[in-house]
């Protein structure tokens, strides 16, 4: 077979599709070893508790960590730890508009995190 033979067949859908797949798994694999690594490295307090990411993506203010809690937009350290103190201080979350009541948390603040939280059972 002549090189520009082989290189044609080469540029075939059908091979281009075994390349890319061949690729994804190669990826996959890469991604995998890395995400099973840094699970594996984790203390072990928190391998033992859920996270606080519910399924669809959103933060539960019941279970949340303080580092959770600082992936919210406007949310920095003090945010966080104010969040976490009215929650232990009340016995859980009830509603998003509860949370207005933390000194330096309004309206604004509230408004910014609503599509990021949702509230579990204290």
């Amino acid at each position: 077979m002549k090189a520009r033979e082989y290189l044609e067949k080469l540029k075939s859908p059908a091979v281009l599709l075994c390349i890319t797949a061949a690729a994804l798994l190669c990826l996959g694999h890469v991604i995998g070893r890395t995400q099973r690594s840094a699970v594996i490295s984790l203390p072990s307090e928190q391998i033992s508790q859920p996270s606080a990411v519910a399924e669809h993506g959103k933060i539960d203010l019941n279970a949340a960590t303080k580092e959770e809690l600082m992936t919210l937009p406007g949310v920095g350290a003090k945010t966080a730890d104010a969040i976490l103190k009215y929650r232990a201080d009340v016995g859980g979350i009830v509603t998003a508009e509860e949370l207005t009541s933390i000194k330096g948390f309004g309206e604004k603040k509230l408004e910014a995190i609503l599509p990021y939280i949702t509230i579990g059972k204290p």
